[in-house]
């Protein structure tokens, strides 16, 4: 037997010790999260957020997060409940305790008339996917995917790149959505959503970004959002032992004018430079395979998160190019 409720801040150090006692199992490695000192940091940046314990006798045995956000799929604005963040005690598995903490975030989330649920699932997490492949549940033609970028092949950001301001926020939102618009999973940008998302944590603001500018005018721009302050991933390879501890940091929103990809690379060095300063030893970002950029990027050491995304009750859609995928969401 086990309730379920929402989880408080009280439950910060029994959230961490869940998650200490529930690694991924990838088959061939390990993945290891260590949230401390704030497992709700994950949240911040989410608006619509809620996560769920399972406890037995008072101790946490289970969890689940749900975040609901708007999106564009087939040109089509959906509401999703992305489900993230699931762990279940190994001596509580196959006990319902995972598909009782999903059932109770649809039901809560229910209220936001949102379309479906979805999940992003490695293709190696062998569990989750047979529980997908029970419920009929397929996955999209194309993959998500996060690049992650060792910060120490950096090299110094040319001159033209400095800060931006209040001043510049139309500008940013225009350079983000001539990016991004037409990718599966992208809702374009109006100043008062940018405003209100750079409002929501301390961790990530207008002083975390970087522009380039040209005669005056901001050509690129990106943030970064240093999300290893509450997180270390430990990768562990099964065969061998051997033991990758990540710090990551994240580009959460960029974009650039048509043209200027060689102005978005001195952004993203300036960015990595942060994020070095930060103790972080990777900085990711989600990059179309088939855009230029990639390819100018192509040369620095790396790192691909490749992840499946499965959307249950919307067909899966014709992807042209790569799928979106903004980081509050992966």
């Amino acid at each position: 037997m086990h309730r379920i409720r929402e989880a408080t801040p009280k439950d910060n150090d029994a959230l961490l010790e869940l998650e200490r006692n529930s690694p991924l199992d990838l088959g061939d490695r390990i993945l290891a999260f260590e949230r401390a000192p704030n497992y709700f940091a994950h949240q911040e940046l989410q608006e619509h957020t809620r996560v769920l314990v399972a406890e037995d006798d008072g101790r946490l045995v289970g969890v689940v997060a749900g975040a609901w956000h708007d999106v564009l799929i087939g040109g089509q604005r959906r509401r999703l409940l992305y489900i993230h963040q699931g762990r279940v005690l190994p001596e509580y598995r196959r006990r319902h305790v995972g598909t009782d903490l999903v059932v109770r975030q649809a039901a809560l989330a229910a209220e936001a008339n949102f379309d479906a649920p979805y999940w992003l699932i490695s293709p190696d997490n062998d569990t989750s996917l047979a529980f997908n492949r029970q419920v009929e549940v397929e996955s999209w033609p194309v993959d998500g995917r996060m690049d992650a970028f060792d910060v120490a092949s950096r090299r110094q950001a040319a001159p033209e790149v400095g800060g931006v301001g209040p001043d510049d926020m139309p500008r940013l939102v225009e350079l983000i959505n001539r990016t991004h618009t037409g990718r599966e999973m992208f809702l374009p940008y109006d100043v008062d959503r940018l405003q209100r998302r750079l409002g929501l944590s301390p961790a990530y603001g207008l002083r975390h970004w970087r522009g380039f500018r040209s005669n005056g005018v901001l050509m690129a721009a990106a943030g970064v959002w240093d999300f290893g302050r509450s997180l270390r991933v430990t990768e562990r390879e099964k065969a061998t032992g051997e033991e990758h501890v990540g710090l990551p940091a994240y580009v959460l929103d960029y974009g650039h004018a048509a043209g200027a990809e060689e102005a978005m690379v001195e952004v993203f060095m300036a960015l990595m430079a942060l994020a070095s300063e930060s103790e972080r030893d990777r900085l990711s970002i989600g990059l179309p395979r088939e855009s230029r950029l990639f390819g100018l990027l192509e040369g620095l050491p790396r790192f691909t998160t490749v992840l499946q995304v499965l959307t249950p009750g919307i067909p899966a859609p014709e992807v042209r190019g790569s799928v979106y995928l903004d980081p509050v969401y992966v």
